[in-house]
């Protein structure tokens, strides 16, 4: 059982997919280390992201789709918020809503 502060990383619904893209994407950076250089972070942190210990930080969204080489993206990694956190990567039958309650 986890621990009463336990918060998943991931929305249920949503974690398969998002751990397969993570794993693939540093399958095709070319495993871990060589994955986490391209990252400029550690290798364990990239074992992290994998095994699901830490959610890979927005900020190193695009960063993460250079170093997949673009087999996987921001889309793959944040499927439910991509559009409201990169507006310019929403559909455009389907813009982002930026819209503020006044």
């Amino acid at each position: 059982m986890p621990p009463m502060n336990y918060r998943p990383l991931y929305p249920p619904h949503l974690r398969e997919q998002i751990l397969a893209a993570i794993g693939k994407g540093i399958v095709e950076g070319g495993g871990p280390a060589a994955f986490a250089r391209l990252m400029n972070v550690s290798t364990t942190t990239v074992t992290e992201w994998r095994d699901e210990k830490r959610a890979v930080p927005p900020a190193r969204g695009a960063r993460f789709e250079r170093a997949a080489n673009g087999v996987v993206g921001r889309r793959d990694l944040w499927p439910d918020t991509y559009a409201e956190i990169w507006p310019e990567l929403a559909p455009a039958s389907q813009p982002a809503n930026t819209a503020q309650n006044s």
